[in-house]
């Protein structure tokens, strides 16, 4: 099921932490894909959250790299404006690593960084094939942006929404 996350952006951090704090205790592998943040941040989150290695990947999805790269056994960094290998690797990571849930860290940030791309049939095609695999995601979204074309798109794929304050 995909579950959209409606945050208030001055919780953010605080926020995030509960937020793989439960994704760690309800699912044996989880991979935070972050389009705000550099991967060192993200690690840094999971380990402040007490957060075992073993239990998340960390993808930063970067414009800046032209190729996905491994960082670590555990951490990447992908070219979102590559759509086509960000799918790739995504598929192959879900089936290889027996991923369970997405963290997709954030909309609000794919909006402000790169209103560029088409947003929504990427974001669309992704949770069509997460779904396949039986792949949950949690997608999480600032409160300013709840209401943006890019979220009213998504809605029929969403199962559920949690509004965070």
């Amino acid at each position: 099921m995909h579950t959209l996350i409606v945050m208030n952006k001055s919780e953010y951090r605080a926020n995030m932490e509960k937020l793989v704090v439960d994704s760690a205790n309800k699912y044996k592998k989880a991979c935070y894909i972050s389009f705000s943040d550099p991967y060192h941040i993200v690690i840094e989150l999971l380990q402040n959250a007490n957060i075992g290695e073993e239990k998340f990947i960390v993808i930063e999805a970067s414009g800046e790299v032209k190729e996905s790269k491994a960082i670590s056994k555990t951490t990447y960094i992908v070219p979102v404006k590559d759509l086509f290998k960000v799918y790739l690797f995504l598929r192959n990571l879900i089936q290889d690593e027996g991923i369970e849930i997405l963290l997709l860290d954030s909309i609000s940030a794919l909006i402000y960084r790169y209103s560029e791309l088409p947003l929504k049939q990427m974001l669309t095609d992704l949770l069509l094939d997460v779904g396949t695999f039986r792949c949950n995601s949690s997608i999480v979204v600032f409160n300013e942006h709840a209401n943006h074309e890019v979220i009213t798109h998504l809605n029929p794929l969403i199962g559920k929404s949690q509004f965070i304050y």
